[in-house]
């Protein structure tokens, strides 16, 4: 059984970046959409409660027992049908207008827990790499909403930002190789290299991300459908009228 603590933590995993990303970046009145103030701040919220949501699920499954073997199984075509409730889920909230604020958010939601299933061997053969992994995307993420937030401004970021950004990434990686195996040996290890990979990533998608402040000045936001074309690097905004 998950103990009260770690069962707390990971309620406040999903539940502050839902109420951040209520109070930064959705507008209650005359009804419930995005907006595009603090758009920044508003994107990597949303990165991090995707982290979190997947690793949570993640977690969970590992807990109850749930292993690859128990999920994926060619009886009944049930792989097929695990992809096809994905690939329903995805659909559903891409096609889905912005305007249907709620009904856009449960299936995104369903969607990154259900995707957790398709990553769960990872967490049953190599938990300390895996826990390791999403505790530098998440951290990383939190670091980055801290350094948009106290930026405050939605101007393009600089050369100079970009490599403070980079140093901060590769020190916080370097810190969390030390929390997790108690020295400095081995930096090269899946986790270190995939989280490093992330911070290279966002700099590189940085671009993009201002780009899409732009659309959603002249469009309708949409942080959901601009969350998942950043993780796919693809241009995905249909249905942007409200």
């Amino acid at each position: 059984m998950l103990s009260w603590i770690r069962v707390f933590s990971h309620f406040l995993l999903i539940a502050v970046p839902i109420i951040l990303i209520l109070l930064n970046s959705v507008d209650f009145y005359p009804n419930l959409s995005f907006h595009c103030k603090n758009y920044f701040l508003g994107s990597f919220l949303y990165y991090l409660l995707t982290f979190s949501l997947v690793f949570t699920s993640l977690v969970l499954l590992h807990k109850k027992g749930f292993t690859p073997e128990k999920i994926f199984s060619n009886e009944k075509g049930r792989n097929v049908i695990w992809f096809m409730i994905l690939f329903l889920l995805f659909a559903s909230f891409l096609l889905c207008p912005p305007k249907f604020f709620l009904t856009k958010h449960i299936a995104w939601l369903t969607a990154l827990s259900v995707s957790s299933i398709f990553i769960i061997e990872f967490i049953d053969r190599y938990p300390l790499q895996t826990n390791q992994t999403f505790f530098n995307l998440i951290g990383m993420t939190i670091l980055l909403c801290i350094f948009v937030f106290l930026r405050g401004t939605e101007e393009k970021f600089e050369a100079q930002t970009k490599l403070l950004l980079l140093v901060s990434g590769l020190v916080f990686i370097g810190g969390s190789h030390y929390f997790f195996n108690g020295n400095m040996n081995n930096l090269l290890v899946p986790s270190n290299l995939i989280s490093a990979g992330y911070v290279l990533y966002v700099l590189g998608m940085m671009p993009y991300i201002e780009q899409n402040f732009d659309v959603c000045v002249k469009e309708k936001a949409d942080y959901i459908n601009d969350t998942l074309a950043f993780f796919s690097m693809s241009n995905i905004r249909p249905n942007t009228s409200s």
